[in-house]
């Protein structure tokens, strides 16, 4: 982001002149954390490889598990684990021993690519037809469960199913976790008690009003239910445009994006919070006065879906990126090595400038 222009990324919060709001002129707007002003932890800095000018920025949208809503690993994971393994053992006549087995939520980490063909899971570069990435916390649990599959197979081979190799095991495992979405395993106990399984996070609220208060649209990009929460404390108001239904950023086929409780799909109406369903990028710039792709940031965990996805539409991506909460205690316990090494790279610096500062020089070969 471009701090020249108003913007500031790092350790500390700024203030920047607010953008044109819809309904009255500028005014200055404080860009901060709720008590403002004092250091920010690593763990919720933003991190930027290109400049960004916000002021060019018009909407900000969301998605929502593991963006919005921070699940726990811990408690959701291992939810969806027990679930993931119910399936296999009932729907898809897996041995019932697997029910014994245990979720281990720290095992696995994002960046890992898993051997469909020979039940290996690797850290290479290039990634292969027959591999698979792990691009989301979603990913993490069924990893780990194909890992004790390819154990499992190979100690015990007449206890899992007829000509199940370890590709057929891992589709087996993608069929069990998509069939606990379907059903509504997991969103149900979710529902019971979310504080179980939900981080909640007080400055997600202020940090969606302070973009609203900016003049902003923001939006919400989920193929999930809203849950009971979403309601209260008027949060709803927050968005002003909800799909629903996962489709959003597919290609434009031509078709309207129907409003939820409406018969006309073309009929944006006045209030701002308004639920979508379907319907692809250009029918998303149309409600929130979009007139380019590069007026839109998008914040998402996805590094596929949310990220790479959204980059071909043009928009500016945001990748929420859970891992830096241990890469922070992690930077502070080697905090003395990290000072060694910037004391090292100042005293480099001087020295390659001294060295260039030196007058020019002609070498001369001797005679033989």
């Amino acid at each position: 982001m471009d701090e020249s222009r108003g913007t500031v990324v790092g350790d500390q919060s700024s203030s920047f002149p607010r953008m044109e709001n819809r309904d009255h002129g500028q005014k200055p707007c404080i860009w901060s954390s709720p008590e403002g002003g004092h250091k920010i932890d690593i763990g919720k800095r933003i991190f930027c490889n290109r400049l960004l000018n916000m002021k060019n920025i018009v909407a900000v949208g969301f998605d929502m598990d593991y963006t919005l809503a921070q699940y726990k690993p811990e408690t959701f994971e291992s939810l969806a684990y027990g679930g993931t393994i119910n399936k296999l053992v009932n729907d898809l006549g897996y041995h019932c021993e697997l029910l014994d087995w245990s979720f281990d939520w720290k095992y696995m980490v994002r960046g890992l690519v898993l051997d469909k063909k020979r039940g290996n899971i690797l850290k290479v570069n290039p990634v292969q037809a027959f591999f698979c990435n792990f691009v989301s916390q979603f990913s993490l649990a069924e990893a780990y469960l194909f890992a004790q599959l390819v154990d499992f197979c190979d100690n015990n081979t007449g206890k899992v199913p007829a000509g199940a190799d370890y590709s057929r095991m891992y589709k087996d495992v993608q069929a069990a976790v998509d069939l606990c979405h379907c059903d509504g395993t997991l969103k149900q106990m979710v529902a019971i008690d979310p504080k179980r399984y939900i981080n909640e996070d007080t400055a997600i609220v202020p940090m969606l009003k302070m973009l609203k208060d900016s003049g902003r649209a923001t939006f919400l990009v989920t193929n999930s239910a809203k849950p009971g929460f979403f309601h209260e404390d008027n949060r709803a108001n927050l968005f002003e445009v909800v799909p629903q239904s996962g489709m959003l950023l597919k290609t434009d086929n031509g078709s309207p994006m129907p409003q939820v409780g409406s018969t006309s799909p073309s009929n944006w109406p006045d209030k701002m919070f308004r639920v979508f369903q379907e319907g692809s990028v250009g029918h998303l710039h149309k409600p929130l006065s979009i007139e380019s792709s590069s007026q839109v940031l998008y914040v998402g965990d996805h590094i596929y879906g949310d990220i790479l996805q959204s980059k071909k539409g043009s928009w500016f991506e945001d990748v929420n990126v859970d891992e830096k909460n241990k890469l922070s205690s992690e930077l502070d316990e080697l905090e003395s090595e990290r000072e060694q090494v910037r004391f090292i790279n100042k005293l480099n610096g001087n020295v390659t400038k001294r060295l260039r500062d030196l007058p020019a020089f002609t070498l001369v070969k001797c005679p033989t």
